[in-house]
């Protein structure tokens, strides 16, 4: 009897351990998206492959790839992809799409590499990407994708690991995603791996920055990482977004709103209009007309010929002078933005905005009372960085003696009673090489 219980252990063993070699020669991966909360958690999941979607060509920006948590499902609206991508060492031997009951179309495959059929794909590819290619707002709702793969996943080198996720790059962030300090990361790479970075946007390579110690993010900064074993075969590329919020404020800073909270698009690279309502102030304002939050700045846009505005809070504690900086950016060559100021005289009311780019803009405040307020009017151009400064205390400002004529030496540097700096063309009270007078 104990021979037969022996012989029935080793045959089952034997069994398992067929089966656990099978499952090693033939591994699957799963991806229920009934058990995710987010998108992020499907891409990050521990897998024989990786899962990645794009926007594709959806005309609406809002119509984006998403993970609907009550109906538990992937959805893709029409032009949206999704892409299964096997590890190095692996095939994609087949993928499994299993839609919801609510789903309202089938997905298309890109491609010829496979046959795809009532949601089953079959071939041999290293990679497979399925589109939605209905139009309106026709939904694929995908509850559950299995694939499949053949090879070994032995030789794959794996992905470094972040000790804090970012936000996926090219993804939308929420308001709390945007952090109000530094943040120190850490990367983590499996046994006789390097790690390589870049804070550029860059794909890195072994030519990139090598990780050798926690990597400090002190403002909005997308890093992206791989892993390089010692045969030199590199791991995926993984990075992520990390928003900082740029609220920290000098001392002599009354105001400053860096609208890093607005988590739209444009105002980057691409200085079109976004169409996005995500505005969220750090410090308050109010808005008047048409306005879109760009890619961590605001729009003002036009509607039916009037400017949008933005005005500040009532500011105290300015003293009689201050500075106001910002930076604007237009869609062409004419668009200019005009500053209205109530309780303070403003040094200059209207400004270009700079071409498909940013233009720094420094204006100075006089007459300044408790309650002041400023207000930025304008259409088809994007504002960024307003900050109101109390003019430097430390600079002299008693005047003892205030003479008509110029200064002797017409090439020495000039600047105004608050220190700074100014150009040949400026009017009134300067100081240059040591003395006070009037420039008419």
């Amino acid at each position: 009897m104990r021979k037969t219980y022996s012989l029935i252990i080793a045959a089952l063993f034997g069994l398992t351990a067929n089966l656990f070699a099978a499952d090693l020669a033939n591994p699957a991966d799963t991806l229920d998206f009934s058990v995710y909360t987010s998108l992020t958690e499907a891409e990050e999941a521990p897998l024989y492959g990786t899962f990645t979607y794009s926007f594709g060509t959806a005309a609406n920006p809002t119509m984006k790839p998403n993970l609907s948590t009550s109906q538990k499902a992937f959805r893709l609206w029409p032009g949206n992809t999704f892409t299964m991508t096997a590890n190095e060492g692996l095939k994609i031997a087949k993928i499994e799409i299993t839609y919801t009951s609510s789903n309202m179309v089938q997905l298309s495959l890109l491609g010829n590499n496979g046959t795809f059929a009532d949601g089953v794909w079959t071939g041999s590819a290293a990679s497979v990407t399925f589109k939605n290619a209905a139009s309106g707002t026709t939904q694929a709702k995908i509850a559950k994708i299995i694939v499949s793969y053949t090879g070994s996943a032995a030789e794959a080198v794996k992905a470094p690991q972040f000790n804090k996720r970012g936000v996926k790059i090219g993804g939308d962030a929420n308001v709390e995603d945007v952090v109000d300090d530094t943040e120190t990361l850490t990367l983590t790479a499996e046994a006789g791996c390097e790690t390589y970075y870049t804070l550029d946007g860059t794909d890195p390579t072994k030519s990139s920055t090598k990780y050798t110690e926690p990597i400090v993010i002190k403002h909005t900064t997308t890093i992206k990482a791989i892993s390089i074993n010692e045969a030199g075969k590199s791991s995926e590329v993984v990075g992520y977004t990390y928003y900082i919020n740029k609220m920290q404020m000098a001392d002599s800073v009354v105001y400053y709103e860096s609208f890093d909270k607005c988590l739209g698009y444009n105002g980057d690279v691409d200085f079109t209009q976004p169409n996005n309502s995500k505005v969220n102030l750090n410090r308050g304002g109010e808005f008047t007309g048409t306005y879109y939050a760009g890619n961590q700045c605001v729009y003002l846009a036009r509607q039916y010929g009037s400017d949008a505005t933005f005005t500040t809070p009532a500011l105290d504690n300015l003293g009689k002078a201050a500075t106001l900086t910002f930076r604007i950016a237009g869609n062409t060559a004419t668009d200019s933005l005009k500053l209205s100021a109530t309780n303070a005289k403003l040094g200059s009311t209207k400004f270009v905005a700079g071409n498909q780019a940013w233009k720094d803009v420094t204006v100075s405040l006089s007459d300044v009372q408790a309650g002041a307020t400023i207000t930025f009017a304008g259409r088809n151009l994007f504002l960024d960085e307003v900050q109101v400064k109390k003019a430097d205390e430390k600079t002299p400002t008693a005047i003892i003696r205030v003479s008509a004529t110029t200064a002797t030496d017409k090439d020495a540097p000039m600047f105004n009673v608050s220190g700074q700096r100014i150009s040949s063309s400026y009017k009134g009270l300067v100081i240059q090489n040591g003395k006070k007078f009037i420039r008419r």
